[in-house]
């Protein structure tokens, strides 16, 4: 009767006693890779001071109106989060429609251009984003300069910057004739 007893007595001690998760198993990239994907983004201002130069060898983006821009600048700067950026830092135009061309009563090239950018961190991680920038030319300069407004949509990245999430206004930004640029960026990256 006794043998009887333990063994109902054994089962019901060993299913008692059984772990749900047993992190012990788990190898270090499993609670990393876990870690990853928590939904505990931190939200953390970014902000940085840029400058371009047209990809020589990239197709040209015929905008409306038959005006070409580069279809692909290089960026280059420091960028919080990013730090300075690395090679393969790039703006990819996508589209580019002119909605004023210079007159006698509006002497300023209007017009609005998207981008998709691929931003290489310090440290090799990858930081994406699309963007829509509104142009106005210089009359001064026969518009061949151009002042902008414009704002970047984070889409997501590798490393560190997989699944963020933000977006970021630009700021001062300035084409010159020669196809370069300058401006700052100010806005919220989450992470």
């Amino acid at each position: 009767m006794k043998k009887l007893l333990f063994i109902p007595l054994a089962i019901l001690f060993f299913v008692g006693c059984q772990k749900e998760e047993n992190f012990e198993t788990k190898t270090q990239d499993d609670l990393l890779s876990q870690a990853s994907k928590a939904p505990n983004k931190k939200a953390r201002p970014i902000s940085g001071n840029l400058n371009n130069a047209p990809n020589p060898d990239a197709p040209p983006i015929i905008c409306s109106g038959a005006f070409p821009i580069s279809g692909q600048n290089f960026i280059y700067g420091n960028v919080s989060h990013l730090g300075l950026l690395k090679s393969g830092t790039v703006g990819n135009a996508l589209t580019c429609d002119i909605t004023n061309f210079p007159s006698d009563l509006d002497p300023s090239l209007r017009g609005t251009i998207t981008f998709n950018e691929i931003w290489v961190a310090a440290n090799g991680d990858k930081l994406f984003s699309n963007s829509t920038i509104y142009i106005v030319g210089d009359p001064a300069t026969q518009n061949a300069t151009l002042t902008w407004t414009g704002s970047n949509i984070i889409t997501g990245g590798t490393g560190r910057f997989d699944g963020a999430t933000g977006s970021w206004e630009q700021l001062n930004g300035k084409f010159f004739a020669d196809g370069t640029a300058t401006w700052s960026i100010l806005g919220e990256i989450f992470y």
